[in-house]
């Protein structure tokens, strides 16, 4: 049976839209990459860490300190926002500034990037994740993300070994409520940097008791990410057994 002329140019319409989306995904993401080579090769003058200490430690002056913190929250933002551990971070962090200056630059710099990651999902790469998504699971997020956001977010960003940047991006392609979307990460983000913060400042000063208290954390991260995780499990399953009313759900 010969497919009619009304069928064949809808055929094509439709080759043409899947090329010019794969066109716009594939600049979205060449976007993405040039600020990650551009990122890399600004970071490739940090051989280690001492390296890193020499060139962002701040003098004596308020000015000099003022710009070192801004230097390491501008490139830690930057570079949690395109996929880099936030653990990596916050050891950093630590082992520049010490334990607290180290963990407090450390958290803004995730905030800033988590902020950058939420506002690509809600613009420039919304529509690339939605397709990678795709509408099944897209739907499922959103009913877990309109059941409670801040619940939800905040089980995604206590668990120690989540991509940060793909939770961003659904979150913004979720659109999950800005004030509850920084909420939770302010709160989620906290013992994972107390961790890596602490070794980061323990390793380089040698400091048994910062060495004790970090591994202290790190064990009782990986027993909050498996009550977590059975938490989340149960929750998606009574979820997909019970969905809620249609009208509790944010439409998209």
């Amino acid at each position: 049976m010969t497919p009619s002329s009304g069928e064949q140019r809808k055929f094509r319409d439709e080759r043409r839209t899947r090329r010019r989306l794969l066109a716009k995904d594939i600049l979205r993401l060449s976007l993405v990459i040039a600020v990650i080579v551009t990122v890399g090769i600004y970071a490739s003058r940090f051989a280690s860490i001492s390296d890193m200490r020499e060139f962002l430690h701040p003098d004596d002056s308020i000015l000099g300190r003022l710009r070192s913190y801004g230097t390491f929250i501008g490139a830690g933002a930057l570079l949690m926002a395109i996929g880099l551990p936030r653990s990596v971070i916050a050891l950093v962090g630590g082992g520049i500034y010490g334990a607290l200056v180290g963990i407090l630059v450390s958290m803004v710099a995730q905030m800033i990037g988590g902020a950058i990651g939420y506002a690509l999902g809600r613009s420039l790469l919304k529509s690339t994740v939605r397709r990678r998504l795709g509408r099944k699971r897209l739907k499922r997020l959103s009913r877990s993300f309109a059941e409670n956001a801040f619940r939800y977010t905040l089980t995604l960003r206590i668990l120690p070994f989540t991509n940060p940047t793909v939770t961003s991006l659904i979150c913004g392609v979720c659109r999950v409520p800005f004030r509850s979307y920084c909420l939770a990460n302010l709160v989620g983000f906290v013992p994972q940097t107390l961790l890596f913060g602490l070794l980061g400042s323990g390793f380089i000063k040698w400091q048994a008791s910062q060495l004790l208290v970090g591994t202290g954390l790190l064990l009782v991260l990986v027993l909050v990410q498996s009550v977590a995780k059975r938490w989340a499990g149960k929750t998606r399953a009574g979820m997909e057994a019970e969905p809620p009313p249609a009208a509790s759900i944010r439409r998209d």
